[in-house]
């Protein structure tokens, strides 16, 4: 029969820590990340005044054996990262900029180098586009603003890159362009990888790792919904035997036009040219919008509509054929908004 006799203070200790251990496995949630003991760190175990007292077959007392015992071993480095960014789609005007801010963190055991690169490292584009073509003439401006692609990050810091990209003043709404951020370890940073360890908590992380942003081009874009006739009025009260939407010599032509900013962004100044179809005669202050707008007509030189008597016109029953366009000016048309556009002309 072998007996083991550690000193009493170790048993206390031994049954508090077991305790300790129970109740905080009781509150941890399972696969927690931890950057884990540091690498390089000795993992030392003493038992000291061990006393081992033990009896032969015949249940003679033997030689009590008393001694100090001392187990040494090192832990090894584990390497990982992680890479992530804070919005990693904005949304901005034609001409400004999005900003984008990366966070490597050193999931490693130990400090180690982190590198980053837009496209040396996986051969990618810099920047691609939901539409080459709606991007505009030139290529997005993209830059990182630290200037810095290399950094020796302590074990569980970080290592934050900032990126820049503008958008083209040209651009039209609503078109994406997309940034690949890359970061690794240098190739002699092994071994690496995540796992979990049999207490149940993640460690270490992946080698190399990357995060695509978005940057979305905001700026007006107006459309036409309907242009249509409206409305055909034939002069029956002036004597007319047929019908009253006749379109014959002497009727009135109501057109129609709906144009709406499908964009993000307000449109600043939205001009509308119509030509006033041929055989047909511009009738005096008929230009209307539902939202707000400058009216004008073409004589030479575009002019208001309300002030047509000041310029010698051929006038006759309200209408002039010297009218050869017209024009609505709206100012700030905001996003998804819509202005019905009316005009009338009289058939020759």
């Amino acid at each position: 029969m072998h007996r083991i006799y550690p000193k009493m203070q170790q048993i206390a200790f031994m049954v508090a820590l077991t305790f300790i251990l129970f109740i905080a496995s009781v509150f941890t949630a399972a696969n927690v990340y931890a950057a884990g003991t540091s690498a390089g760190t000795p993992i030392i175990a003493v038992s000291s005044n061990l006393i081992i007292e033990y009896q032969d077959t015949n249940n003679n007392p033997q030689p009590t054996v008393t001694g100090d015992i001392t187990l040494t071993d090192t832990v090894s480095a584990i390497y990982g990262l992680g890479l992530s960014v804070l919005s990693s789609s904005q949304a901005v005007p034609v001409s400004a900029s999005a900003t984008f801010t990366f966070t490597a963190t050193n999931k490693s055991n130990t400090g180690t180098t982190i590198n980053f690169a837009l496209n040396d490292h996986y051969a990618l584009p810099v920047i691609s586009y939901s539409d080459n073509v709606r991007k505009g003439v030139n290529e997005w401006q993209v830059s990182t603003l630290n200037g810095v692609s290399t950094y020796f990050v302590f074990e569980d810091a970080v290592a934050i890159v900032t990126l820049s990209v503008t958008v083209n003043a040209d651009a039209r709404d609503s078109v994406t362009g997309y940034v690949t951020m890359n970061a690794f370890l240098d190739n002699n940073a092994t071994p690496n990888g995540s796992y979990v360890g049999l207490n149940n908590v993640n460690y270490g992380g992946v080698s190399q790792d990357a995060v695509v942003v978005s940057t979305i081009a905001m700026s007006p874009e107006i459309i036409f919904i309907t242009t249509n006739i409206l409305s055909i009025i034939a002069p029956t009260a002036n004597g007319y035997p047929g019908n009253g939407n006749d379109l014959v010599p002497g009727a009135k032509i109501i057109y129609q036009m709906v144009i709406k900013n499908i964009g993000m962004s307000t449109a600043n100044i939205t001009e509308v040219i119509q030509n006033i179809p041929n055989n047909t005669a511009y009738l005096l202050s008929s230009m209307s919008s539902t939202f707000p707008s400058v009216n004008e007509i073409l004589f030479a030189t575009f002019v208001d509509n309300e002030i047509v008597t000041k310029y010698e016109l051929d006038v006759v029953g309200g209408v002039t054929p010297a009218v050869l366009s017209i024009r609505f000016t709206l100012t700030d048309l905001p996003p998804n908004t819509s202005s019905t556009l009316n005009f009338t002309v009289v058939v020759n």
